[in-house]
């Protein structure tokens, strides 16, 4: 199970960072080699998805606006490459409004941080983010004699393996995503406010809007199809899964 510790563990992994201001990125990537990650600089998007690939890389520190395109294209081109589908990606952007932060995870963001930023915040939501893809990456190697399974319905969650089986057929799922509905799945009769789900998914370390927590959750019953009434609405109060 991914638990808040194992979270917190920087991973000894690469970081890609798309960003056209100079000191920005310098102060990134000097900040999360600080953190123990190796780091590649890029000042444009349009080699952003083969460097990740070559690199080999666990996340992306992508900026919202670069001058050759849009970081939210950027982000969507990444996610129809097949070769770069455990990439996790964190946006920057200067456009701080809640449509905007929502676009950018609706493209396929996993997180986003808005500029003017902390850096300390920054490298906090790399080091939780590359955490999880970490863990994902690592569960493709699991023994299979170590399963361990939660199921709803005709929901199936293999929590070492990071497999998601919907009717018997494979859903992919992003690192939250996953961490959500295992969430739900172990406590099947609590319910949680988006403000307890923010600190599970973030470890206490960040704080973020509680709208994102909305958009996760409809990215995830989005990617269950028939299944996604798994997680409930509890009105005025968040979610919890949805009795059986």
């Amino acid at each position: 199970m991914m638990s808040a510790s194992s979270l917190s563990r920087p991973p000894a992994t690469r970081v890609v960072v798309a960003e056209d201001e100079d000191d920005v990125r310098r102060l990134l990537e000097f900040n999360l080699t600080s953190a123990g990650f190796e780091v590649v600089g890029l000042d444009t998007g349009g080699a952003v998805a083969e460097t990740a690939a070559r690199e080999d890389a666990a996340l992306l520190v992508l900026d919202r606006l670069l001058p050759d395109g849009d970081g939210i294209a950027v982000c969507a081109e990444i996610r129809r490459d097949e070769r770069l589908k455990d990439l996790g990606i964190l946006l920057l952007t200067a456009l701080g409004s809640e449509a905007d932060r929502v676009a950018g995870l609706a493209a396929g963001a996993d997180d986003y941080v808005v500029k003017p930023f902390s850096v300390r915040e920054v490298v906090a939501r790399v080091r939780i983010l590359a955490s999880a893809v970490e863990a994902r990456r690592k569960a493709r190697h699991v023994d299979v004699s170590e399963a361990r399974v939660f199921r709803w319905r005709d929901v199936v969650v293999d929590v070492l393996r990071h497999r998601v089986l919907a009717a018997g057929v494979e859903i992919e799922l992003r690192p939250f995503e996953f961490v959500l509905l295992l969430t739900f799945l172990e406590a099947p009769d609590q319910v949680w406010s988006r403000e307890a789900l923010i600190a599970k998914l973030w470890n206490g370390e960040v704080a973020t809007s509680r709208r994102t927590i909305d958009v996760h959750v409809r990215r995830l019953r989005e990617r269950l199809g028939p299944f996604g009434e798994v997680v409930e609405t509890v009105h005025g109060v968040g979610y919890r899964l949805r009795p059986e």
